[in-house]
């Protein structure tokens, strides 16, 4: 029985994040990517992570293989990012906060500014620096000159 309701699949081609969002209770897939359909090669990623998360679920619920079937992807309605390098943040965001409701002004995500991507970025730094599973924090804290 599942205790979630999406599977978050991140993805990186070409230096651009994105990823793949994958119901679980329908396997509906779908592609939460900033850029849309902007990526060289989009169409032929897709068709491949459709087929390959058709072989895992089969492998999953032991089931023959390929009586799943195809599993095609449906992209995201969600808003284009506002520069050329926080898809990765975006992608974060997405994994914490997205869950395929148009509840955005009609996108299924928020449409972030440079000023509040920024000021993400520097949050999940901080997160990841203070974690305390770091057994390299008090490095990094001197290295920023923070002791």
């Amino acid at each position: 029985m599942p205790t979630t309701d999406f599977l978050f699949i991140p993805f990186i081609y070409d230096n651009h994040w994105w990823c793949y969002a994958v119901k679980i209770r329908t396997l509906e897939i779908y592609a939460i990517d900033s850029m849309g359909k902007g990526v060289r090669d989009r169409k032929r990623i897709d068709k491949f992570v459709g087929e390959n998360m058709a072989k895992f679920f089969c492998m999953l619920y032991n089931r023959p293989e390929w009586s799943i079937g195809l599993l095609s992807i449906q992209q995201s309605n969600i808003p284009s990012q506002p520069n050329l390098y926080d898809c990765g943040v975006i992608m974060l965001k997405a994994i914490k906060i997205w869950d395929g409701e148009d509840k955005y002004n009609g996108k299924s995500m928020p449409k972030y500014m440079n000023e509040e991507l920024r000021q993400i970025r520097k949050n999940y730094v901080k997160y990841w620096i203070l974690d305390n599973e770091n057994i390299r924090i008090f490095e990094a804290l001197d290295e920023y000159a923070l002791l």
